[in-house]
């Protein structure tokens, strides 16, 4: 944003070439990407099934001989209503 620019859309009142809409649009797009990556973290906080955290959690739960609703609440716990 240049202060030409500023002053001018203070002046003659905002147009499509308006730096302040260019900037609110600008951030309203980054916010999308980020919302989507959180929605992508929030289904798989530990990075997917072949991660190392994952991987290690099920073969340690498989050993142990868990299963059912407190497997499930185990390895989806932002996610309750997957648990039954």
């Amino acid at each position: 944003m240049t202060i030409k620019n500023a002053f001018k859309d203070l002046i003659e009142g905002p147009g499509p070439n308006n730096e302040v809409v260019k900037a609110v649009a600008a951030i309203a797009e980054g916010l999308v990407h980020v919302a989507a990556d959180a929605q992508k973290f929030l289904e798989k906080p530990l990075g997917g099934d072949k991660a190392l955290i994952p991987k290690a959690r099920d073969d340690l739960l498989n050993g142990l001989g868990v299963g059912g609703t407190g497997r499930k609440a185990i390895e989806n716990p932002t996610q309750p209503w997957k648990w039954f």
